[in-house]
Formats: C-alpha cells, structure tokens, sequence
C-alpha cells in the first residue's frame, strides 16, 4: 500500500505576440514498508560441525520499521511566440 501526494498547476499568460505558459508538478510518495522486527541465523557447514555442536556463524538483526518518503519536483515554462505580421 501506498499514500501519494499531488499538486499540479498551470498558469497561462499573454504579452503581446508572446504566450507564455508556467507550471509546477509537485508529488510526494510516502510508501508503506513491513520489516521484521528481529531474525536470528545459523550457518552449520557439515555434518560433523553439526554433531559437535559447532556453528561457523551466527548473526542478529534487528530491523527498526522504515518510513521512506519520496519527493520530486518539475518546473517548466514555454513561451510560443508569433512573428507579427510585417508590411511593406
């Protein structure tokens, strides 16, 4: 499962021959993560290790819960602009 966030805007303006066009793209994702919160591992290579109760490693680990929180941002701005018309 996954919260997002948007925010997405336009605005549009004239000024004589040109037209000019501003936007922002705002988004933020807050996704939700499970972890355990403790493991435990043994590694036994063989059946000897085994029968004298030898272990060649062990580890523990405890995870703490994650909370990413991914943010991206767009900007942009166009100008279409027209020639005008010119007489001779």
């Amino acid at each position: 499962m996954q919260k997002q966030f948007n925010l997405v805007d336009t605005v549009a303006v004239l000024f004589g021959a040109h037209f000019v066009k501003l936007g922002i793209d705002y988004r933020k994702l807050l996704p939700d993560t499970r972890h355990f919160r403790y493991q435990q591992s043994l590694l036994i290579t063989s059946l000897n290790d085994l029968l004298a109760q030898t272990v060649t490693s062990a580890g523990i680990a405890t995870n703490a819960p994650v909370s990413p929180r991914y943010s991206n941002l767009s900007l942009f701005a166009g100008d279409a602009w027209r020639v005008p018309p010119v007489s001779l």
